[in-house]
């Protein structure tokens, strides 16, 4: 996504917020993924550094986390996003413009910007604390789910046997309905004990499993 692009869809989403405002309170999220142009990963880690500089900076009221995928099908890509927010808050996020600005002067130059999602975090599906945290690693199952499959799904997914997990449903910014599943550990290799969801047949179109570690130099968290 070409910045010009991605300003365009900051705009945009003023639009889609009318949609989802009646909704219940500060259980949303922007998630932003970010590709790193070949050979530039350290350009960008620093340049990605200085942006969220400019959040501490300007006292962002905002939490922003940053993770980089280390396995899965994303290798190498960021995902950096913001969560916990009522509808209204994305109508005021601190200097937009400025924001833009040093996105395009310190990130921008070093890395192409993929997806970027409004996901409304379901409540009634999730156990334990409400992730992400600062845990050191983020599992993430991302399921594309066929249409009209919504409520087995998510009844599916109701009845895993963990202690600890958080699920997201895309709202606007991607096709068709998209869930993300959240897990959070402390190793590497906490992935190995983590339970498959297990789903009858033609629920799911498809499903990715990654593993992203915690980048705290590259997030803001007041």
């Amino acid at each position: 996504m070409t910045m010009k692009t991605w300003i365009l869809a900051l705009a945009l989403f003023s639009v889609s917020i009318d949609c989802i405002a009646q909704e219940k309170p500060g259980a949303y999220a922007r998630i932003v993924t970010i590709s790193p142009h070949p050979g530039k990963d350290a350009e960008f880690t620093a340049g990605y550094e200085r942006h969220i500089q400019w959040h501490k900076n300007n006292k962002d009221p905002w939490a922003w986390y940053g993770w980089t995928v280390v396995l899965g099908p994303r290798l190498g890509y960021f995902m950096d996003g913001t969560f916990g927010h009522p509808a209204q808050d994305f109508d005021n996020a601190i200097k937009p413009a400025e924001d833009v600005a040093d996105n395009n002067a310190n990130v921008a130059p070093y890395a192409d910007f993929t997806s970027h999602g409004i996901y409304e975090r379901l409540d009634h599906l999730g156990k334990g604390p409400v992730l992400p945290d600062a845990s050191a690693f983020l599992f993430l199952n991302s399921y594309q789910v066929t249409a009209g499959e919504e409520a087995r799904f998510e009844q599916s997914v109701g009845n895993l046997q963990e202690p600890n997990f958080t699920v997201y449903r895309l709202k606007t910014g991607g096709d068709g309905s998209r869930y993300l599943l959240f897990r959070a550990g402390d190793h590497f290799s906490d992935a190995a004990t983590i339970k498959e969801v297990k789903f009858e047949r033609g629920i799911v179109e498809s499903m990715t499993s990654e593993v992203f570690r915690f980048r705290p130099s590259m997030s803001h968290i007041p």
